[in-house]
């Protein structure tokens, strides 16, 4: 199979051609981040202390925050961060951290400034929605629910952010808004029976012919043959 492919991929137009210094600096950089994730102890001994290439240091704060040393990614990424402070990657990187360890207050500014930077990318704000949510307080719910509702426009599908959503709309007390976004993120994952539940329930608790209830009752419509087929399924 390997043999295959790479005899499928020696005839491909551009297969001879040499790529540019800056592809092969963002390729170094991507694969520094896949390290840093997936292999974090691996991570640490391959790309070492005295390496102070942009990708090394990377590679190194994604690993040191997977294997809970908060502080010393920190320290990795602000100083890349005063390397180039108009990356909103890693000023999400940044708010991620601060935020999976309990530095929820501290996350919001460097989340906010990821947003700023990249205004179109659902990732960022939907990370932005997450800190606001885990503020608390209603006014950054409520914002919180607005940032979701942003990136929803761009990824309706996400089930992440339907979640958060419904994590919301819990907090506000708003139950039927909160019973359809669950219902939301399941129909985005394919569980029509769990999705075709929620809906129904939002429809026992939203306002008949509103907007939400419409959506609730579209769900229940295209859920309800899978999942009574799941149901017979199980006997």
């Amino acid at each position: 199979r390997i043999e295959m492919l790479r005899s499928r991929v020696a005839k491909q137009s551009n297969y001879r051609k040499v790529d540019s210094p800056q592809a092969l600096a963002e390729h170094e950089i991507m694969k520094a981040k896949l390290d840093g994730f997936l292999n974090p102890g691996q991570s640490l001994i391959k790309y070492k202390e005295n390496d102070r290439s942009y990708p090394a240091r990377y590679a190194r704060a994604i690993a040191y925050y997977q294997t809970k040393s908060p502080d010393h990614a920190l320290r990795l990424v602000d100083g890349l961060l005063a390397e180039q402070p108009d990356n909103p990657y890693l000023w999400e990187l940044k708010g991620q951290i601060l935020f999976e360890f309990g530095r929820g207050k501290e996350a919001e500014a460097p989340q906010r400034r990821s947003v700023a930077l990249k205004p179109d990318a659902a990732l960022l704000r939907i990370n932005l929605a997450q800190t606001l949510i885990g503020l608390g307080d209603k006014a950054h719910v409520e914002e919180g629910v607005g940032e979701l509702k942003r990136a929803l426009l761009n990824e309706g599908d996400n089930s992440v952010a339907w979640r958060l959503m419904a994590e919301a709309y819990d907090r506000l007390g708003q139950d039927g808004q909160a019973r359809l976004a669950t219902a939301e993120a399941y129909f985005s994952l394919g569980a029509p029976e769990e999705a075709y539940v929620f809906a129904r329930r939002a429809q026992d608790l939203l306002a008949k012919n509103t907007t939400e209830w419409r959506r609730a009752s579209d769900i229940v419509l295209v859920s309800e043959p899978a999942a009574r087929q799941q149901q017979r399924k199980r006997g």
